[in-house]
Order: C-alpha cells, then structure tokens, then sequence
C-alpha cells in the first residue's frame, strides 16, 4: 500500500480524494477494518496528525470514525463543495484537464453529500441552490435550520419536504 496511497495535500478538500484513493486501496488490497486507520497515519498532512492526536483513541483507532471526525474538524460539507465549485479558478500550473478533475471532483463531493442520484435530483438541487440566491436573509436562514435537519441536507421544491 505504501507505494500505491497519495500523501493528503494541504488543502482540506483534498482530504476527499485521499480518503477515497484508501479505500479504493483497501478494496484491492483487502485491508482489513481494524487496520485501516493506522495504516493511513503516515499519509496524512501536518494538520490531520496533529489532529489525530487530539482524538479519543476509540475513534482515532477506527477508520470509519476517523474519517468522520476528520471531515468535521476540516469543516467540509456540502456548502463548502458547492462554494468551492462556484469560486475555482484555473492556476497557471494548471492544465485544462487538470483543472476539469478538480471541478468534477468537487461537483461530485457536492452532489454525494446532498444524495443526488438522478438526473431529476440534479436539476431540482440546482433550482433549490438558485432560489436561495435570491431569498431574503432571514428567510435564507430559515431554510438553510430546517436543511440541517434532513438527511439529504436540502430541501426539495416538490414533496413532503416542500418548502418553496
């Protein structure tokens, strides 16, 4: 595994790509659970170590609860995938192929997070997110209290959690 895992860069959105390039390894490989924290330690960058050693060694032990420990501590959700995506420019070191990976990777975060599986789902999130462009602030704020609650983290414009 060692020659195959990619270090955690300093960034915190590339904590998603890390943690998915392990388990990715841990398919092939077929690591087993009670190992696969300890073997992603060395990959991780300065701030996720320094992190880790913060934790509870329950969760600091267990991959599962490391991994979301670690998205709760670097804060990355679904407002930060969709923020992202909408404020990325292309770097000069960038190459457009380069730089359409970052976008669809971060597309892609988003709509994991927000549960969207269809096509249907896409168009809706994407009319829900431009309708709260627009709302006042105290009814944006309302909104956003009662998309915490949800699984999905949205609401739907259609359905038993219509809200627009």
């Amino acid at each position: 595994m060692r020659a195959s895992a990619i270090r955690m860069g300093a960034d915190p959105i590339e904590l998603i790509s890390f943690l998915r390039n392990c388990e990715q390894l841990f398919a092939v490989y077929d690591v087993p659970a009670s190992l696969q924290a300890i073997l992603i330690r060395p990959f991780l960058n300065e701030r996720a170590r320094t992190y880790l050693t913060k934790l509870d060694p329950q969760i600091s032990g267990t991959y599962t609860q490391l991994k979301d420990a670690s998205l709760q501590e670097f804060k990355l959700s679904a407002n930060v995938y969709l923020e992202r995506f909408n404020t990325c420019i292309k770097s000069a070191d960038d190459t457009c192929v380069s730089f359409a990976s970052k976008m669809t990777g971060l597309l892609d975060y988003y709509l994991e997070s927000r549960h969207v599986t269809t096509y249907e789902q896409l168009c809706e999130l994407l009319i829900c997110d431009r309708i709260k462009t627009v709302l006042s602030e105290g009814c944006l704020r309302y909104i956003l209290s009662i998309e915490s609650a949800k699984d999905t983290g949205w609401l739907r414009k259609k359905g038993s959690d219509r809200c627009y």
